[in-house]
């Protein structure tokens, strides 16, 4: 599992490890994962490569020199804008012996530092450090715009050398206006811990900020890294591991295949229908029949042992026709899903959603509260009906928005959602007391005592009509299992504590969206069986194809084999 710590966390965990260990041995250590990541995007050093550092006052900067260095003394050209007047000193003085070129900054106009950099062949983004705030000051605000401006731009930079193929100047010494001639490049950027110009502990992105091939992180991965809509900004993240040991249980969670594996419930010997999860869907109508056919389909492939769906005529045949066993018509389940492909503002819909609700309430069973019903919990949770004991609250950003602006004292907009998602699905979480699953390019499942996932395991192919019905689908089999689980061992279930059954539901929850996620990614025609190292880059040189819904409700039991079946469990 990859776990996401705060830059308040990070910093006092680091500071002890700092004072015990030589001196920058630390930083010597990070520079190394930034030089190394360097080497990975550069051709060989005498291929006219330059390398522009751009340092800022902090720890970061101070990677940055020494990276630097480490890169001049393989042989790469190499040079460093310092963008403050108080760079790191040994970091300084390390470079400058190692031959990088220095050009002081801090008095520079943003479109000279920009100019200057042009020449650049791979960006070190060293300017800001984790504990950067809110927006920008200028000029580095400026700086950061003009970077990311040229950054796709093109020909081919002309590195300036003398006769000898050495650099005609001493370090420090290159004239400026000579250096800035030369034409602009498609760059190749390392950032050091996070990109400059985002919010490192939520993701956000308050102005500009500059992306980034490589991330190289130091001693934990900060939220950004994961959060949207920073977390766009990024081809590949690396973490180099500084020894830091953390007690708290981080900011973000992000499970993976292991962690999905060690609480999938395998049936044994002595397992029933009842005892693996019974799933009852309230989907689907005579205008959106997909619906409970896709939800049914993926409740079934999920691993449950039965499947009740209760809709509309046209749907009914459709879903039996596609599921041969499936149960119509009420009667008892471990989780209920209702919302998917209907409409509320129709009276005998509206009837079938309250009645869900109310049900899931008065039999204290775990809820999947989808697309039409949205609305309708949320003005029932306004008015102070609590309908259920849990409920999973599944909206994509708009739908979020809309709910917001029901039980909120001020009206949102989905773009504030898209912009802040974390803050979005926390402050949902808050006002209805449920699990909320804020569907995106990257889903994060915010748990009502704060606990978040944050899980991207599904291809951009993914976001086609009906995907969302398979995740309903999804989320209510893992559900149902869940509960399936507590009640097996009524004894032991009776000393979990409150929060921690909470917990075991928000981790089922997320373990639904990598399952879904890696449906998706089969369907593409992606691989998928992936190490278990989260940050590994994921299909770097595949691209894929396009899918349907129901494809990825028809992968899920090969995805499902493939995982259950691996040899090193």
């Amino acid at each position: 599992m990859l776990i996401t710590r705060s830059v308040a966390k990070i910093r006092e965990v680091e500071g002890a490890a700092v004072a015990a260990a030589e001196t920058d041995a630390l930083m010597v250590k990070a520079s190394e994962g930034v030089a190394d990541a360097a080497r990975d995007l550069l051709r060989a050093p005498d291929s006219d490569e330059l390398i522009v550092a751009f340092v800022g006052g902090g720890d970061n900067g101070g990677d940055a020199l020494y990276a630097a260095a480490f890169l001049s003394l393989d042989g790469y050209e190499v040079e460093a804008m310092l963008l403050t007047d108080h760079p790191h000193e040994r970091g300084l003085e390390t470079a400058r012996m190692a031959g990088v070129r220095m050009f002081n900054c801090e008095d520079d106009t943003a479109d000279q530092v920009v100019e200057l950099a042009k020449r650049g062949t791979l960006w070190i983004d060293g300017m800001v450090g984790t504990g950067v705030q809110g927006q920008l000051r200028e000029p580095l605000r400026s700086i950061i715009a003009g970077l990311e401006k040229i950054r796709t731009d093109a020909p081919e930079p002309q590195v300036i050398k003398g006769p000898t193929g050495e650099s005609v100047y001493k370090p420090g010494e290159a004239p400026r206006d000579e250096l800035s001639k030369a034409p602009t490049y498609t760059r190749r950027v390392v950032a050091i811990d996070v990109h400059s110009g985002v919010a490192t502990d939520d993701g956000s992105i308050p102005g500009p900020a500059l992306r980034a091939d490589i991330v190289v992180t130091m001693g934990a991965v900060k939220p950004a890294l994961v959060l949207p809509p920073a977390s766009y900004l990024h081809s590949e993240i690396r973490l180099v591991d500084l020894d830091l040991i953390f007690e708290d249980e981080g900011e973000t969670r992000t499970v993976n295949q292991s962690d999905f594996l060690e609480t999938y419930p395998v049936p044994g010997p002595h397992d029933h229908k009842y005892t693996r999860g019974v799933v009852r869907l309230v989907t689907g109508s005579e205008q959106y029949p997909g619906a409970a056919v896709l939800g049914t389909l993926a409740a079934q492939n999920s691993g449950v042992g039965m499947v009740r769906l209760e809709t509309t005529d046209t749907p009914n045949l459709l879903a039996l026709q596609a599921a041969p066993g499936i149960v119509l018509g009420p009667g008892r389940s471990q989780s209920i899903a209702v919302g998917s492909g209907m409409d509320p503002e129709d009276q005998e819909t509206r009837e079938r959603i309250d009645v869900a609700l109310s049900d899931a309430g008065a039999d204290r069973v775990p809820i999947v509260i989808d697309a039409g019903a949205l609305d309708v919990a949320a003005r029932m949770v306004a008015a102070g009906d609590d309908f259920a004991e849990l409920a999973i609250w599944t909206p994509h950003a708009g739908e979020a928005a809309s709910v917001l602006s029901v039980l909120d004292d001020r009206k949102w907009k989905r773009k504030e959602v898209e912009q802040a998602p974390l803050l979005a699905a926390r402050k949902l979480a808050e006002l209805t007391g449920g699990i909320i699953v804020l569907k995106g390019g990257t889903t994060l499942i915010a748990g009502p005592n704060g606990l978040v996932y944050v899980q991207a395991q599904a291809p951009a192919w993914a976001g086609v009509a009906g995907s969302g019905d398979v995740l309903t689908g999804v989320i209510a089999a893992r559900v149902a299992q869940q509960k399936a689980q507590f009640e097996q061992d009524p004894e032991a279930s009776s000393k979990i504590s409150l929060q921690e059954k909470t917990n075991r539901y928000v981790h089922a929850v997320a373990t639904a969206v990598w399952l879904h996620g890696m449906a998706a990614t089969a369907a593409a025609g992606l691989s998928y069986d992936f190490p278990d190292n989260p940050l590994a880059q994921r299909h770097p040189n595949e691209i894929g194809g396009p899918i349907a819904a129901i494809d990825i409700a028809r992968e899920l039991p090969t995805v499902l084999k493939q995982a259950l079946n691996r040899k090193d469990r």
